[in-house]
């Protein structure tokens, strides 16, 4: 098996269901390609805003209302159990919001689903069991992937916007 970013979490959630018998007829081994098994906290920008996926011509927040929709983004929010509760995903002025801010944060840009939808697909990536069949994970090397992101205009109620 093959699989790419959230694909990873797919494949794991494949595995999940399967027995140890089908794993050893089916599974040689899984390649994991830049996983996202603890989540992106590129999640957090785009529902805040939007993530146009770096295409210039496309402004990120004429996405925002589509990207909200897709329950695969609330998978990928960051899982609490492996971010520091500590760590600043969003940084504004008025307030900062970690993995423990998770509902407030959904409260404050406008969509309280956001927290609905990442508290439901919690269960799927949670207390999973070893896959039971050998994983080969490849990750970038000095490729910088932000786990902060700043947003320093607006007020309280548009800074996001």
């Amino acid at each position: 098996l093959e699989s790419h970013s959230m694909g990873s979490l797919m494949t794991l959630f494949l595995l999940k269901s399967k027995n140890k018998a089908w794993k050893e007829t089916f599974v040689h081994s899984w390649t994991a390609f830049g996983g996202v098994f603890a989540g992106a906290a590129s999640e957090s920008r785009l529902f805040a805003s939007g993530d146009n996926e770096g295409i210039i011509f496309v402004k990120s927040s004429s996405l925002v209302d589509e990207q909200r929709t897709y329950e695969t983004n609330a998978w990928m929010w960051p899982n609490r159990n492996f971010w520091q509760k500590d760590h600043v995903l969003v940084q504004t002025p008025f307030k900062n919001y970690t993995v423990t801010d998770t509902k407030t944060f959904f409260e404050d840009i406008g969509f309280k689903q956001g927290h609905k939808m990442v508290e439901s697909t919690r269960r799927l990536v949670s207390n999973l069991p070893a896959p039971e069949v050998d994983v080969y994970l490849m990750l970038g090397d000095q490729v910088k992937t932000p786990s902060t992101y700043i947003y320093s205009q607006g007020d309280e109620k548009s800074w996001f916007k």
